[in-house]
């Protein structure tokens, strides 16, 4: 169960004396909405710190309540709040950071692989040689090879021909 709220306790008390905004509002002259404000905890729709705490202790003493327990109270929850949202930010800019970095190496990892998937495919399209290190392109074993004809070996096969064709004459 969590605490009562400043401005819970300060209504309830002031109904418990049967005493009305209206009635505070012209004995501090402080106005009906600011006093509103107050009792619903809405602080930052008030002009200021040190107006919160003069309206805190004028409201406190026209209704017959310490002051300083008043204040002390309005302390304690404004400390309470305030390490509670420095808590809630701490705890986002965690998040925001991790973000980041997750994004940063998605991105990395994207640029990666693109260029990965580059160099094969460039190195791929080089041709079919390989290069050796005396710089000379190779065939792979797989490849087949022609021998270069030479004027010998056409001889050689232009005599077989006119031979088998007088045979068969």
């Amino acid at each position: 169960m969590s605490a009562e709220k400043i401005g819970e306790y300060l209504k309830r008390e002031r109904e418990l004396r049967g005493i009305t905004l209206e009635e505070i509002s012209e004995g501090t002259k402080i106005s009906k909405r600011l006093l509103e404000y107050m009792e619903t905890g809405r602080w930052d729709n008030l002009p200021g710190e040190i107006f919160a705490r003069g309206f805190l202790k004028s409201y406190a003493e026209f209704i017959g309540i310490s002051h300083e327990e008043i204040l002390l109270r309005y302390e304690e929850e404004k400390f309470h709040e305030t390490s509670e949202q420095e808590m809630h930010e701490k705890i986002s800019g965690k998040n925001r950071r991790m973000k980041n970095i997750l994004f940063i190496l998605g991105i990395l990892a994207i640029a990666s692989a693109i260029g990965y998937f580059s160099y094969r495919v460039f190195t791929n399209d080089q041709g079919v040689g390989l290069s050796t290190q005396s710089g000379r392109n190779v065939l792979p074993a797989s490849t087949p090879t022609k021998a270069p004809a030479t004027e010998q070996h056409l001889d050689t096969v232009k005599q077989k021909a006119a031979a088998s064709h007088g045979e068969a004459h």
